[in-house]
């Protein structure tokens, strides 16, 4: 998304864009077809644009968050976070291997992450943009091999 539009100094404009890929779940090593899926092209982009000499952020992250980390971990015998701790080293050395040009390639758990999002969602509440509501949703309820999903 572009956010801005500076001049440069040959009087050409020069803009400033963010690009974000897909955060991937980091229950298991990725492989070419989730790098082909979900980074690759954003990559490709932000290549594109700073051969234009725009001013470019790409970011994404582990996300250690969701079922297939909670289910690979209780497989694996450790807790989540063990988990995602190991996998996270594992996929940022893959990614940097493949030589994707992240400018910031971060974790959901990271102190940095955790403080941004919640200051971007209080301005989105603070500004009405979310609502506070009583909903009634099934809940999961964990057997030992599966996720089962009830009231």
């Amino acid at each position: 998304m572009q956010f801005g539009n500076d001049g440069d100094q040959s009087g050409n404009a020069k803009r400033k864009w963010v690009i974000g890929s897909a955060w991937p779940y980091i229950y298991a090593v990725p492989h070419l077809g989730n790098l082909i899926g979900s980074v690759l092209s954003a990559d490709v982009f932000a290549r594109y644009l700073r051969l234009r000499g725009d001013d470019v952020v790409f970011v994404s992250g582990s996300d250690e968050h969701g079922t297939p980390i909670e289910v690979e971990a209780l497989q694996l015998g450790v807790k989540p976070r063990e988990l995602t701790d190991r996998m996270h080293e594992i996929v940022k050395k893959l990614f940097e291997l493949w030589e994707i040009s992240f400018d910031n390639y971060t974790r959901t758990e990271s102190p940095v992450h955790k403080e941004f999002v919640k200051e971007f969602f209080m301005k989105l509440y603070n500004n009405g943009y979310i609502i506070t509501r009583e909903d009634e949703v099934p809940t999961a309820q964990r057997t030992r091999s599966t996720y089962q999903t009830g009231s």
